[in-house]
């Protein structure tokens, strides 16, 4: 757009350029790829089991439980839901500003809660943090007719390895049709 603008114009294309670019950083926040209305299902696993509450909100003529992501605007996502068997489910994960990376917080009946946990963002490969051997993943996932998010914490021997796990923990999987 630059080259197209006369030697008088070149002060308002760069004004125009610099005052759209943040913007356009804005809605390039990979948290953007989280908020919406999911299909939600918690599973309990490793230590032998694999199943667990069902979790979410019924929505006429969908036979799948939901939540809704909620974009905030702090630069934050996030959904907290009941399930059947009375426990609570609640998944936040938010950029931190001052440190400039991002942190998840997740609460469960089960398995491993973290607050503020730091993950990193690697494109294509979502928010992945470790720490004191736990680690949290919200990874993307990917079938024939869908396509979502893994969110799980557990211990970080168990990852790649979570039949083997002597302690549940609780996955949750956020889908939506391709």
């Amino acid at each position: 757009m630059l080259t197209r603008c006369s030697a008088g114009h070149v002060a308002l294309c760069t004004v125009l350029a610099i005052t759209i670019a943040p913007h356009a950083a804005h809605t390039d926040d990979p948290l953007n790829k989280l908020a919406g209305d999911w299909d939600l299902t918690v599973f309990v696993m490793g230590a032998g089991q694999f199943g667990g509450p069902l979790c979410g909100n019924r929505v006429p003529g969908r036979r799948m439980l939901s939540v809704t992501l909620v974009s905030a605007a702090n630069g934050a996502v996030s959904f907290a839901t009941t399930c059947d068997n009375g426990s609570e489910y609640s998944f936040r994960l938010q950029h931190d500003s001052a440190t400039h990376a991002y942190v998840v917080s997740v609460k469960s009946a089960r398995g491993i809660s973290v607050q503020d946990f730091p993950v990193a963002y690697v494109e294509g490969q979502g928010w992945q943090g470790q720490r004191d051997s736990i680690t949290a993943l919200i990874t993307p996932i990917e079938g024939r007719l869908w396509r979502g998010w893994m969110i799980a914490v557990l211990p970080t021997a168990g990852v790649g390895h979570e039949d083997d796990l002597k302690q549940p923990f609780v996955r949750a999987d956020l889908t939506r049709a391709k």
